[in-house]
């Protein structure tokens, strides 16, 4: 059997972040204006956001990035229209306030708000992919290596997906690359054009302007000075994306500097830039910096703005899927690309289903499947692939259980006998870091490493319990794709029912305190009985794995000092692996050898006994080979939660 479509799903990122260091400006007379411009557009909140960074340790300082990116705060707010800024500097500056700052712009920026970001510092670019990024605090003295690198790529995401009408990014890096490109509009001098204005404002803008860097290094201050130079005279009372793109052309790169400059044609393309591709933005969009004098008289209360209709509001949509996005079953005109954002304009209040139908014809729908829109308010919603694209279909009939008495490094309770099974489904990896975060932000669910205080830790040579080990922090790096660990197996339990009632199936087990049981004819995700789990890892082979009678770590993810059966000697790799590091079994099934032990619905039973425990399956990162057998059972208390355990979902088909 093969495996139904692998879903690449991306997080999305820093939703539940720790505790933002960011300095706060609120200014005294235009907080929360909301006018009627000369052009007739209604207007929301005007952000600001600054980033800069010229303490890099390692480099020495690089010029004056943070003393600029002030200078050009105080002239937006001596000369424009400002109302909320924010503010991160050197060592404040790190990736995690940074993920931060834009989710809470995610929360709190309206569908009619403008949000302006510049950002100044170091940049590093991919000798391999060609891709450029930020490179922001702490960092690494090894340009190769920074573990806080923010791509081009996440930061378009970012702010693609902002609900504000308009959002343009000045980014002086010393490398922008192709990831932020610029639209730039009519690249045109300044306009003393009122319809002009009105029509760019009028249309939803996603823009990037950049410094031309070709090459890693520090960033560029003749373009901040040019830039400078634009703001402080403005010739009339409006400054668009593309006047100011106009006049940070003329900061040419010296002869001595080849790396600075503004973006050359290798990084600008005619075409719409990455950040509006699937996303609002609208052709011929600006972005627009408004005079304070234009609001010094009062203003009357606002009209509707002219492409508002009432009785409607908006949609923000993220989606895994790319295709037509859909509403009340309607194609809507708007395609979306994969794992990016998109906002649907006027659509009808009330409860209203959300869909995009993809490239090969599927509809799926937004989770929930319902949402509900208020009259100029925006919905926001989610479109995941099916959760069942990641399973695989498992034929039922007999198979041998057990080992033969020939196996090498038997144990004494994998005595063979013939076990009939049911078509069921296999989940063909194993619960991501990534899945199980969703249900913790989802319902706050802590788990017994959190409640009881710690779990269990492999320290290379004996387990140790550890106060402050969770699945968040396994004392190994990890990331969104790699599968969760130092949970129990009544945390798995709890993990199967969310799922089930998330996508409105039948939870599997009935929870009574520390009781549970399994409800068999339950349509919901479980946990796989021990002998589904064998049969699914055997796929069919009678041998002590499916790959033949020995396995390599270039196969499965254990230690690679202790081979199985006179096997090659291999990596031991000391920590998981990601879900999908390695080939998958002839059933299309990943990582049943290795990278953790999986809990199964068992008890641990020998000679008809019953126990305590409950079974666990496949080996791990931190053990030799013998334990990946198909036929190696393992246990342990229900309560129990180890850095090397973890868990994969199965499904019933219900009988007819």
């Amino acid at each position: 059997m093969k495996p139904v479509s692998k879903t690449n799903v991306i997080f999305i990122k820093s939703l539940f972040m720790a505790f933002l260091f960011l300095k706060f400006a609120s200014l005294d007379g235009q907080e929360g204006k909301i006018g009627v411009l000369p052009i007739d557009k209604r207007i929301g909140k005007q952000w600001a956001v600054f980033i800069a960074i010229d303490r890099y340790d390692e480099w020495g300082t690089l010029g004056n990035p943070v003393r600029d990116a002030k200078e050009i705060r105080d002239i937006l707010v001596g000369n424009y229209l400002i109302h909320e800024i924010r503010e991160l500097y050197n060592n404040q500056a790190t990736g995690d306030n940074v993920r931060n700052l834009f989710t809470e712009l995610g929360q709190k920026t309206g569908v009619y708000d403008s949000v302006f970001v510049f950002y100044a510092g170091a940049g590093q670019v991919d000798k391999f992919t060609k891709a450029g990024s930020w490179i922001l605090m702490p960092s690494s003295e090894d340009l190769g290596f920074q573990t806080n690198q923010m791509a081009n790529e996440e930061v378009q995401n970012m702010l693609a997906s902002l609900p504000a009408k308009h959002v343009f990014l000045i980014s002086d890096a010393c490398f922008v690359g192709e990831g932020l490109d610029i639209n730039a509009g009519n690249r045109g001098e300044f306009r003393n054009d009122e319809e002009y204005y009105k029509q760019v404002y009028n249309k939803v803008s996603r823009q990037v302007i950049g410094s031309g860097a070709v090459k890693t290094g520090p960033g560029s201050s003749e373009f901040r000075r040019y830039l400078k130079n634009a703001l402080r005279d403005p010739q009339g009372d409006y400054i668009d994306s593309a006047y100011l793109f106009a006049q940070v052309q003329n900061a040419a790169p010296p002869q001595s500097q080849p790396f600075m400059g503004i973006i050359t044609n290798t990084a600008y393309q005619e075409t719409e830039t990455l950040l509006s591709q699937g996303t609002a933005h609208q052709e011929g969009g600006e972005f627009l910096f408004f005079k304070n004098t234009l609001f010094a008289a009062p203003m009357p209360s606002p009209p509707p703005i002219s492409n508002k209709t009432p009785g409607t509001g908006s949609v923000m949509v993220f989606s895994e899927a790319a295709g037509m996005l859909m509403i009340q079953g309607v194609e809507t005109g708007t395609r979306i690309r994969a794992n990016s954002s998109a906002a649907l304009w006027n659509v009808t209040v009330g409860e209203i289903e959300v869909a995009v139908k993809s490239e090969d014809g599927r509809i799926i729908t937004a989770l929930p499947q319902k949402a509900t829109l208020q009259e100029g308010q925006t919905a926001r919603v989610v479109i995941e692939y099916p959760f069942m694209d990641r399973f695989v279909f498992i034929p039922g009939g007999d198979f041998v259980m057990g080992s033969p008495v020939s196996e090498a490094n038997r144990n004494h309770d994998e005595t063979q006998h013939e076990v009939t099974l049911r078509d069921f489904y296999m989940e063909a990896h194993e619960v991501s870091l990534e899945d199980f975060q969703k249900f913790v932000s989802e319902t706050g669910y802590e788990t017994r490493a959190e409640i009881a205080g710690g779990g269990y830790i492999w320290t290379g040579n004996a387990w140790k319990m550890t106060w402050d080990a969770t699945w968040r922090n396994p004392y190994f790096d990890q990331d969104s794709r790699h599968p969760v660990v130092l949970v129990s197996w009544d945390d798995a339990i709890q993990y199967c029912n969310w799922r089930s009632e998330r996508e409105g199936l039948s939870p599997a087990y009935t929870i009574t305190g520390n009781d549970v049981i399994w409800n068999e004819g339950s349509d919901g995700y479980r946990l796989p009985t021990e002998a589904e789990w064998e049969d699914a890892a055997r796929a069919g082979t009678p041998t002590p794995f499916s790959t033949g009678i020995t396995i390599t770590t270039a196969q499965a993810n254990f230690n690679g000092n202790y081979p199985y059966n006179n096997g090659p000697k291999g990596i031991y790799r000391e920590m998981t692996t990601p879900i999908d590091t390695f080939s998958p079994n002839w059933w299309g099934l990943y990582d049943m050898y290795g990278n953790v032990w999986e809990w199964c619905w068992d008890q641990y039973t020998q000679s008809g006994s019953s126990g305590v425990y409950r079974v666990r399956r496949g080996g791990s990162w931190s053990y030799a080979g013998e334990y990946l057998r198909s036929a190696y059972r393992s246990y342990s208390v229900e309560t129990a939660r180890y850095n090397s355990t973890g868990f994969r979902l199965a499904r019933s088909i219900p009988a007819n």
